[in-house]
């Protein structure tokens, strides 16, 4: 089953994002890179606040992520996710295993999610994005570019 609905201009009503630039040789943002040792839990990578409808919403998710495996042999796994309402407690509204090659390698992760939410309590909703390294033998380096985007799509 799916739902359809044609995007008019006057349809996309919110649009909000938080970005990340790509780590640079002479980059000075302290946020990149972003280091997850083997086996890590959650690590927080972006958040966005959208506003919403509070009767019924439509919201369209999307997230784009560079890493870095610098001298793994086997394969790296990373779990994203995307929580709805708080980063630890919030309720996954998304997620998705992501395998790359052994090291040395760059990797980019993009995916896209539609959240419908029903009688929401607030007029806005905060979205939070993970990650997660699993079963890999050496660090994994998140080095940008790190976008998370949301929008409102009006019924």
């Amino acid at each position: 089953m799916f739902n359809t609905f044609i995007i008019q201009f006057d349809k996309l009503i919110h649009f909000v994002f938080d970005k990340l630039n790509p780590n640079i040789s002479n980059s000075t943002d302290p946020r990149v890179p972003i280091v997850l040792a083997p086996d890590s839990g959650p690590k927080l990578l972006s958040a966005i606040e959208v506003p919403i409808e509070k009767k019924e919403s439509i919201v369209w998710l999307s997230a784009t992520i560079g890493t870095f495996v610098e001298d793994s042999i086997n394969p790296s796994r990373l779990i994203f996710t995307i929580l709805r309402g708080n980063p630890n407690t919030g309720n996954i509204v998304f997620s998705t295993a992501d395998s790359g090659q052994g090291g040395p390698t760059y990797r980019t992760s993009t995916f896209t999610h539609v959240d419908q939410i029903k009688n929401y309590p607030s007029s806005k909703v905060t979205y939070y994005l993970t990650v997660q390294a699993v079963d890999n033998s050496s660090n994994i380096n998140i080095v940008g570019p790190i976008s998370f985007n949301g929008a409102t799509i009006k019924k």
